[in-house]
């Protein structure tokens, strides 16, 4: 109970702000049309999931979810990120009033599977309630787990960013989540 209390924070700060919270609200209802939008640039859309299986001293790890692309993401330094994806996932419903949304960030999470990580936290009755709330976990910029990084191919060159990928502020990383 202790951690759903220092989670309602979030869910107001997200039902306040009308960008953040309609966002979050598309993207909870799992469609194949795009899911996200703003109000004027840049352009969103969804791309098809792809999963990538990753071993490392976690174990097992995957980029299963679903892929947000936000069109020329400028970030804080001034790039534009051509076709920035963020992989993510969500569990529960969103509630008609679209204020049950709880957003675990990816700090702590190694990817976006908050079920994999947190299980024992994660589904009815527990400390993220599912049957209650709308739980979304998303990967930041430069994950391994489906989010543009630097193993990306760079739409100006045709190859992977590798050394020459932008610096990613966690500004940047909250404007996108």
């Amino acid at each position: 109970l202790t951690a759903t209390k220092s989670v309602i924070p979030m869910v107001s700060l997200a039902n306040q702000n009308p960008i953040i919270s309609d966002n979050i609200a598309q993207a909870a209802t799992r469609t194949t049309k795009p899911v996200f939008s703003l109000k004027g640039p840049p352009k969103m859309t969804q791309a098809t999931t792809e999963v990538h299986t990753v071993e490392d001293e976690y174990g097992h790890l995957t980029s299963e979810g679903s892929t947000f692309i936000c069109e020329n993401f400028k970030l804080e330094n001034g790039i534009i990120l051509p076709q920035a994806q963020l992989r993510y996932r969500s569990f529960g419903e969103i509630n008609r009033s679209r204020d049950n949304v709880v957003v675990v960030c990816h700090a702590l999470t190694g990817n976006a599977s908050l079920d994999e990580w947190w299980g024992g936290l994660l589904g009815p009755d527990k400390a993220f309630d599912t049957q209650k709330y709308c739980v979304v976990c998303c990967n930041i910029l430069g994950s391994c787990y489906g989010s543009t990084g630097p193993t990306s191919i760079n739409p100006s060159t045709g190859r992977p960013y590798l050394k020459d990928f932008p610096d990613i502020s966690v500004r940047d990383t909250v404007r996108m989540q």
